[in-house]
């Protein structure tokens, strides 16, 4: 992440004023003064008794550098309350500037205990006071701004980010103000390296070496080291960071020290220097483990993991994966500072710990424990993509046993032992050659004692996968909420797939905690290939009529699809042939990164598709799945509340003319139309409005929404439904609903998610997406991949709701019955006009559009997917 995680502290290192507090600081009755904030230059130390210019600091001044200072060696609860009891004050004096400054710090404060909310909140105050009163110079407008950036930057929206710094920058350089110039110029190279511009972060790292700080100087030199080792160019990047070392061992930067130590590492490990990474990465924890960086700590213990891992010792790297994520799922549950200091995106870099975990899991044969990291993992990346610590409610993280635990102590005191010689060889201690033997004789003996241990558990291991397959008895909630939702329904199994880098792991959970593991041979690469290749056979069908004749290539890729995702030995399992007894009926999937694209309905086998002979849902994961009650049976105890779209404004949204016709074949009202399917309420254009779906949610188990909707890759803010008044409703604004907990399914018809471009995608949109409903309570969405004719898609909505009319279906089985009745349906010619619509059609437009004539094309049916509760 941004050096500016910590650089906005060293911002406030180097603006520092000429009257510094006294060296006693509880001197009490100090002769007050007028305090100049913008006095320069900036002496080294506040607490220096030789910068001070004569006068002594007021009281409000005490409390706010008192309350930096606090901050700054990470005393945040002190530093809250005396940087709180200076706003107060500044604000009763009308101190406008000071009041201004405070906000700022307590900024900073939240936003490096992650509380981004909080600290954009004050950001924001302290920003708005600084421009009434004009305030650009010390601790003023650029300050709040580079602020603002950093909170975008660690919440992943790097556009926001780069904007704030540049107006940082540009106030700087109007000031002529070499330090914060020098220091938003890190902060720039930080972000564009965050996007993959890495020749211009190294560029704007550059600019700021060039223009010099006073202090923390090593930041753009750890900027580029990063740089480089993204451009595969690891000798420059090693050259760079021991720059960065001395600098940071010379100002006695100890965050900035972890970063270097963890760059030199990964350098190492890219040129399998796994000794000297070993040891970089271990310095790396012993110093954040020092100084409290819980943080710091978790990342040193991921890059562990990787090089114990690629030094075979999977078992000594499982346990420091685990206690990396757990450290991860420890900050996420708000409780401690979120990460600082750290080049790599927040998500990317954590999602890759638990993946890496999972994968090593899976190939050691600990089925369940790699379960309950793929449920952690999807909960991650949905609070990642959601931008909402709070999605997934709270998670405890992974179990360790026994031996495990032993493992971890042992592996702590081996690198107390590894820092306290590192010590003594460097004189940093009074140390005698006696000492310096007998602490190298105690580190061997720790290391003996460590591979003991790992004998042990690998023993241990042994003998539990003979006695049972998946090795731990499941204590886990999330395992628990897995088996749940499988005995919801008779004959249903849930499928998880991991997609690495080089392989693809697919793992089958059944009834009585029965897990099976499956290794796919084929790439993230491959698949990626695969599933763009279907979805560009999808596209086509956009400008041209595609039928039965069209197929054949589609189903070529499908099948491929098809042989991946669902490997011979689970067809085995799913048609009793294996362990079971009786077949498999229902299939609920819960994919990862590339396959969350794939509609699973639309796989074939050579023969049908996976949706002729089994009834198909998704989940964002099981922990997100309510399935404690079913939609009613009865008919007449189902209400919808249907909203739509045929005419959208503006204009450069198609319309939709046969979304009244599908409201009509859906709803029937109380003095209108007596024929739709359900009982409920519709309302169509500008009647759909946002306050009339607040204030009509109550008492209706459907919500159907026929109007466009874009589900954005990498942007959840962005993703949106169009509300019939033509006004985008973002999809985050969802949280305000606060009636959906009575219902049972919400209906997205005519809503698309892209797939392409760039950066690689991982449909993480379209769970962010999903669980913005079932968040508010909804137990499922049903909702289009890509977006359809609406004709065809007005069919199969009716088809879907005249099945769940019948009380014998449940959801999933309801949209299966629709989707075969477009697969066999390859000669009838239909009509989407409905005589008994009371809907008035605008003139020119033509009621009596007819459907194609064949409609058993893919494109047409298979993007609906169900995800969460298919009872």
């Amino acid at each position: 992440m941004p050096p500016r995680l910590k650089l906005t502290g060293l911002i406030l290192l180097t603006l520092l004023l000429p009257c510094a507090f006294p060296t006693n600081m509880a001197t009490a009755g100090v002769s007050e003064c007028r305090f100049n904030f913008e006095a320069s230059p900036y002496p080294q130390n506040p607490y220096n008794p030789s910068t001070s210019s004569g006068c002594e600091p007021g009281r409000n001044e005490q409390l706010l550098y008192k309350g930096w200072y606090e901050a700054h060696t990470g005393n945040f609860s002190t530093s809250l309350k005396l940087l709180e009891k200076a706003e107060k004050l500044y604000k009763q004096s009308g101190n406008k500037k000071g009041e201004g400054k405070t906000l700022a710090n307590l900024g900073w404060v939240y936003y490096s205990l992650g509380k981004y909310e909080t600290a954009l909140q004050y950001y924001q105050s302290a920003l708005r006071i600084q421009r009434r009163i004009g305030d650009r110079k010390i601790w003023g407008e650029s300050f709040s701004l580079g602020g603002l950036g950093l909170v975008y930057f660690a919440l992943g929206d790097y556009k926001q980010s780069i904007i704030h710094q540049q107006q940082a920058l540009e106030i700087a350089r109007s000031m002529n103000d070499k330090q914060i110039i020098a220091y938003s110029l890190t902060d720039l190279g930080s972000s564009y390296q965050a996007v993959g511009e890495y020749e211009k972060a190294i560029k704007l790292h550059r600019q700021a070496i060039s223009i010099g700080t006073s202090q923390y100087e090593a930041y753009p030199y750890i900027g580029i080291g990063e740089a480089y080792i993204s451009l595969g160019k690891i000798r420059e990047a090693i050259k760079t960071f021991n720059q960065a070392l001395t600098i940071t061992i010379q100002e006695k930067d100890l965050f900035g020290r972890i970063r270097v130590l963890n760059g030199l590492g990964k350098s190492y490990q890219r040129i399998q220097g796994y000794e000297k990474a070993e040891n970089y990465h271990k310095d790396a924890f012993s110093i954040a483990h020092q100084i409290g960086d819980l943080s710091g700590k978790g990342y040193s213990l991921s890059y562990l993991g990787d090089t114990y891992s690629q030094r075979e010792q999977p078992q000594l790297a499982i346990v420091l994966y685990k206690q990396s994520v757990n450290a991860r799922e420890g900050i996420r549950a708000g409780l401690r500072s979120l990460s600082r200091n750290l080049q790599e995106s927040y998500t990317q870099t954590v999602a890759g710990t638990y993946r890496r975990l999972a994968d090593l899991l899976l190939s050691q044969g600990r089925v369940l424990e790699a379960q309950q990291v793929l449920e952690l993992l999807k909960i991650q990346e949905l609070r990642d993509y959601t931008r909402n610590t709070r999605a997934g409610g709270t998670t405890s993280g992974i179990d360790f046993d026994a031996t495990e635990r032993k493992i971890l102590q042992a592996y702590n005191t081996l690198i107390d032992f590894g820092q306290k010689i590192r010590d003594c060889q460097s004189r940093k201690v009074p140390c005698t050659d006696t000492e310096l033997t007998q602490l190298v004789q105690l580190r061997t003996e720790q290391t003996q004692a460590i591979q003991q241990i790992l004998k042990t558990l690998e023993a241990e291991l042994a003998k539990r996968t003979e006695q049972d397959k998946n090795a731990l008895d499941p204590k886990n909630d999330l395992s628990r909420k897995a088996q749940e939702l499988i005995a919801a329904q008779p004959d249903t199994v849930l499928i998880y797939s991991l997609v690495t880098d080089d392989r693809l792991w697919v793992v089958l959970a059944s009834e009585a905690d029965v897990l099976r593991k499956f290794e796919v041979k084929v790439s993230q690469k491959q698949l990626t290939n695969a599933v763009l290749k279907f979805r560009q056979l999808m596209k086509a069908c956009e400008s041209r009529t595609c039928g039965s004749t069209d197929v054949k290539p589609v189903q070529k890729v499908s099948q491929q699809l098809y042989n991946w995702l669902l490997p011979p030995e689970l067809r085995q399992e799913l048609q009793g042939k294996g362990s079971r007894q009786r077949p498999i009926r229902n299939l609920v999937f819960a994919p990862d990164r590339v396959t969350r694209y794939i509609p699973s309905a639309a796989l074939f086998d050579g023969k049908n598709y996976l949706i002729e002979n089994y009834a198909v849902s998704t989940i964002v994961s099981a922990k997100l799945t309510d399935t404690r009650d079913r939609l009613p049976t009865n008919p007449q105890e189902v209400s919808v509340l249907a909203l739509g779209l045929s005419n959208p404004v503006p204009p450069e949204y198609g319309a939709l003319p046969h979304v009244p016709v599908e409201l009509d074949e859906i709803v029937k009202q109380t003095g209108g139309d007596p024929n739709g399917t359900f009982s409920g309420l519709k309302r169509l254009n500008q009647e759909f409005d946002w306050l009339t779906l607040q204030k009509n949610l109550y008492g209706h188990k459907i919500l159907h929404l026929a109007t466009h909707g874009k589900f954005v890759p990498g942007s959840f803010e962005a993703s949106y439904l169009l509300l019939g008044t033509g006004k985008p409703l973002p999809i985050p604004q969802i949280e305000q609903l606060s009636d959906l907990v009575g219902v049972h399914l919400v209906v997205l018809s005519a809503c698309e998610t892209a797939l392409g471009g760039k950066r690689e995608q991982d449909g993480l949109e379209i769970a962010g997406i999903s669980n913005s409903f079932l968040e508010r309570g909804a137990k499922s969405v049903l909702a289009s991949l890509w977006q359809v004719s609406d004709a065809s898609t007005s069919r199969l909505m009716q088809r879907f709701y005249q099945n769940l009319a019948t009380g014998k279906m449940t959801k999933a089985e309801a949209l299966r019955q629709a989707q075969q009745w477009f697969i066999a349906d390859k000669t009838q010619a239909s009509t989407a006009t409905n005589p008994r619509s009371s809907v008035q059609f605008k003139p020119g437009q033509n009621q009596a559009t007819t459907l194609l004539s064949d409609r058993s094309h893919p494109y047409y049916w298979a993007p609906f997917i169900l995800i969460g509760n298919g009872l």
